[in-house]
């Protein structure tokens, strides 16, 4: 998305985040059979609001607004203490301070990107993005070990 607002592409924008909505949604309904689909509608409300963190981000950095770009921050900091939370209530094998770092960390992640692809520093996001493909793995590394000692009957 970023990569494409910054271009001023309208259609591959949409489509990028089309497909972020719809991978929100399939990682919030992967917790409905073990959590229940109150529980994964949740989720996908605050994966919404990450995204929304994100997006909004991505356009105050477009339109060079700092106020904008301040409280995507803000909201993205925010949603990453409600997740962690939220997680953390789910699963007592997921500490809410670890989870708050791990997320605060990938959403500063995503505004690194956002800022160099603005910039222009393609090198820079390239080590930024070799950095979070990792670090968004070992968070689905801690999040499924959690699961499976949480509910090792299903798996």
């Amino acid at each position: 998305y970023a990569i494409a607002n910054q271009a001023a592409d309208k259609q591959q924008a949409k489509i990028a985040a089309d497909q972020v909505v719809d991978n929100a949604t399939k990682i919030a309904n992967s917790i409905a059979p073990l959590y229940g689909q109150p529980a994964a509608d949740q989720l996908l409300k605050l994966l919404a609001g990450h995204w929304g963190a994100v997006k909004h981000y991505s356009d105050a950095t477009v339109a060079k607004d700092t106020k904008g770009k301040q409280a995507a921050v803000t909201d993205l900091t925010s949603n990453a203490k409600a997740i962690a939370a939220f997680l953390a209530k789910a699963n007592p094998n997921l500490p809410e301070n670890t989870l708050v770092a791990m997320l605060s960390a990938h959403g500063a992640h995503h505004v690194a990107q956002v800022d160099e692809f603005a910039a222009h520093d393609y090198a820079a996001e390239a080590k930024t993005w070799a950095m979070m493909r990792p670090h968004v793995l070992a968070l689905a590394d801690a999040l499924t070990a959690a699961l499976v000692k949480q509910f090792p009957d299903k798996f």
